[in-house]
């Protein structure tokens, strides 16, 4: 398909889920793309309501078996996690592309059924890294092999805010699940071994702050800690490597990255950059999956093994905060 048919094909999306994070997609779909319909399905009809109110020209459905197949090109599904395995089996079986939220399944036996049946029907299906298409991110990577030289020994990440308080997952599988993906992406390897805490204020047995300490191959460790119990929402990453550090600072629009080189007994401020989010990472992971898994129908990349690698150092976190901090081997 050449590139000004591609540009003129009108594609057809099914967002499956409205809330919070479905309404963020539908948004970034009505701003960012022109030649998209679409469709919602919802069940319930409180959210129905609200969200007619705001994009009234959306039609929505109750049951995603309402939807006539022949009439979409693709699903997103912004639904709770342990809807995603039963409702991305239905999409694949329509023989349509889907894009799977994080967490994309609750175990790893049913990101496996997922992968049979996208094997089987020959689909792609899309899981959302939204922060490996962060311009931040991707500068702070180059900047740990041109300034660290790739020697780093030591990440501590901080990522909390206050609420939303979830009922089908804790913290961990709500924040802590970005941090993993960046960590192996920094990292450039994968964690061998977990100790992790958490504990409820809110909601009872579902932890709404975890700390968690990964440990890496040659003696390199990650320190996590997640929270819906800040009254500020604070994203940092601090590298510390052989010669330097690194402090990464996310805000809503930019992201801030200052070196520290290492003199003698202290650290001393080298520069400070300043990184402008001029496309938002919903929008660029949108644009990929639209353009190369909905219209094409290619995948660019094993989202269902990095998903499966999130998913086994994610149940090895959660053994360990069961077990009260013990070491689990992942």
């Amino acid at each position: 398909m050449n590139k000004a048919k591609e540009k003129k094909q009108k594609v057809c999306l099914v967002v499956v889920g409205c809330g919070y994070w479905g309404k963020k997609i539908i948004r970034t779909l009505i701003e960012s793309f022109h030649n998209i319909n679409i469709i919602c399905v919802e069940l319930s009809d409180t959210i129905i309501s609200e969200s007619k109110k705001i994009f009234p020209k959306i039609i929505f459905y109750k049951n995603i078996k309402e939807v006539d197949p022949m009439k979409v090109n693709g699903f997103i599904l912004a639904t709770p996690t342990n809807t995603h395995y039963k409702l991305a089996s239905v999409v694949l079986k329509m023989g349509k592309p889907v894009w799977i939220e994080k967490t994309a399944t609750c175990s790893q036996k049913n990101l496996l059924k997922i992968k049979n049946v996208s094997k089987k029907f020959n689909i792609p299906v899309f899981v959302d890294f939204t922060y490996l298409y962060d311009d931040g991110i991707r500068h702070l990577k180059d900047s740990i092999e041109k300034i660290l030289k790739n020697e780093i020994y030591q990440i501590r990440s901080i990522r909390t805010n206050y609420g939303i308080f979830r009922n089908d997952d804790s913290v961990v599988e709500d924040l802590a699940v970005h941090d993993l993906t960046i960590l192996r992406y920094l990292f450039n390897s994968e964690p061998i071994g977990v100790f992790a805490s958490g504990s409820s204020l809110i909601k009872g047995k579902i932890n709404d702050t975890s700390q968690i300490h990964l440990l890496f191959s040659q003696n390199r460790h990650a320190y996590i800690t997640v929270s819906w119990q800040s009254p500020v929402k604070t994203r940092t990453l601090e590298i510390i490597g052989c010669s330097g550090m690194l402090i990464y600072k996310e805000n809503d629009r930019n992201r801030q990255l200052d070196y520290y080189k290492k003199n003698h007994s202290k650290f001393v401020l080298q520069k400070t950059d300043i990184i402008k989010i001029k496309k938002e990472p919903l929008q660029k992971a949108l644009e990929e999956y639209i353009k190369s898994y909905v219209i094409k129908g290619e995948s660019l990349k094993e989202c269902l093994i990095e998903a499966e690698k999130n998913q086994k150092i994610l149940d090895a976190i959660n053994l360990s905060i069961t077990n009260f901090g013990k070491y689990i081997t992942i």
